[in-house]
């Protein structure tokens, strides 16, 4: 009996702990949003046209916002900024002090210029060519209550090469 209670929770911890990696998974460290629930409501991309996409140099990247509402960005624009390290996506820092106060990014029709230009400054030591995913973290907008919803997200992988 004890040997079977002993095989019972041994297969329930092993069960549990597969579950939380599984879970896990999908998920940035330091980011409540899973990856597939990301680039709904916000779309983050990284134009050629506008960026040298080299290290040290900064990255300028294009956010729009194609839901009927507006999103709140906190002063940074709630950017993270990861590096693919041997498979796993480690934090790095950002370089860009971005002004005071939170963004709005409405909705493309309701903006004039459609999107919204980020900069982003991944600081990175390296000789070789260096994948980093830049995340954007925001909350939707209720205009009549003026309260922040549902937390929204959208990602883009950038390789950056070595000057």
């Amino acid at each position: 009996m004890r040997k079977r209670i002993i095989v019972m929770t041994t297969v329930i911890i092993v069960f549990i702990v597969g579950a939380c990696n599984w879970f896990m998974s999908d998920r940035l460290p330091g980011i409540g949003i899973p990856l597939e629930e990301m680039n709904n409501v916000l779309q983050l991309s990284a134009p050629p046209e506008i960026s040298t996409f080299k290290i040290g140099d900064n990255l300028r990247l294009v956010l729009v916002n194609s839901s009927d509402t507006p999103v709140i960005l906190p002063q940074d624009y709630g950017v993270y900024i990861f590096q693919n390290v041997e498979g796993k996506w480690e934090s790095i820092e950002n370089r860009i002090d971005y002004p005071p106060g939170e963004k709005n990014v409405y909705p493309r029709e309701d903006q004039p210029f459609r999107e919204v230009i980020l900069f982003v400054h991944p600081i990175i030591i390296s000789d070789q060519p260096v994948t980093v995913r830049i995340v954007v973290v925001g909350n939707r907008h209720n205009e009549l209550s003026g309260a922040k919803e549902e937390q929204v997200g959208a990602f883009t992988d950038v390789t950056l090469q070595p000057k």
